[in-house]
C-alpha cells in the first residue's frame, strides 16, 4: 500500500525494474482467465521485455552518473524514480499532498534547504510551476521538467522513450 493511496502506489512505473515484473504477473493473471489467447500474451511480453531491457543496458552509463543527485519535487510521486536511479529526494514542495504551498510554506522549505544542498527541482509537465519556478530561482538551481508517463510530453511515446526522455532532462 503507498502512502496517500489507499488501493497502491501508481507511481510504480516509474521504475522500469518493477515495471518488468509487473508486466510478468499480468501476463500471468491475463493467460490465467484468458488461456485462449495466453500464447499472445506471452509473445507480446517477451517483445516488451527484449525492449525494454535492451534499453535500459543503454541507459546504464547515465544511471550511473545520476547517483547520489538530491532533488525537491513538487509532489511525491517519484519514489520509485528515485530508486532506480539511486538519487535522494530531499523535500516536497507541497506541504500536503493536492495542495499548494502557501508562501509560509516556501519560506521554511528555503531556511531547510540552507543547510540541505540539492542539485535541482522536478516536477511534472502538467503541474503548475509557478512555485517551483520561484523556489529554483531563490536557491539558483536547475528546474527540471519529466514527462512523469506516457504522453507526458512529445517524446515519452511508450515505456522506453519515457526513461529515455527523463533520463536526458535529469542529465542536463
Amino acid at each position: 500500500v503507498g502512502d496517500v493511496h489507499s488501493q497502491g502506489n501508481p507511481h510504480v512505473h516509474l521504475d522500469p525494474n518493477r515495471l518488468l515484473k509487473v508486466a510478468d504477473e499480468l501476463v500471468q493473471r491475463l493467460s490465467s482467465i484468458d488461456p485462449e489467447h495466453a500464447v499472445s500474451y506471452q509473445q507480446n511480453q517477451q517483445e516488451f521485455n527484449h525492449k525494454l531491457q535492451r534499453k535500459m543496458a543503454e541507459m546504464q552509463p547515465v544511471v550511473q552518473s545520476l547517483k547520489g543527485k538530491k532533488v525537491v519535487v513538487y509532489h511525491d510521486s517519484w519514489r520509485y524514480l528515485w530508486d532506480w536511479l539511486g538519487m535522494t529526494q530531499v523535500a516536497t514542495i507541497e506541504a500536503s499532498p493536492g495542495l499548494p504551498p502557501s508562501s509560509g510554506d516556501l519560506k521554511k522549505l528555503i531556511q531547510r534547504l540552507q543547510n540541505q544542498p540539492v542539485d535541482m527541482i522536478v516536477i511534472s509537465t502538467y503541474q503548475n510551476e509557478r512555485a517551483a519556478k520561484w523556489l529554483a530561482e531563490k536557491i539558483n538551481k536547475p528546474l527540471v521538467k519529466l514527462p512523469y508517463t506516457i504522453g507526458g510530453d512529445e517524446h515519452a511515446t511508450d515505456f522506453a522513450s519515457l526513461y529515455q526522455q527523463t533520463l536526458k532532462l535529469l542529465s542536463l
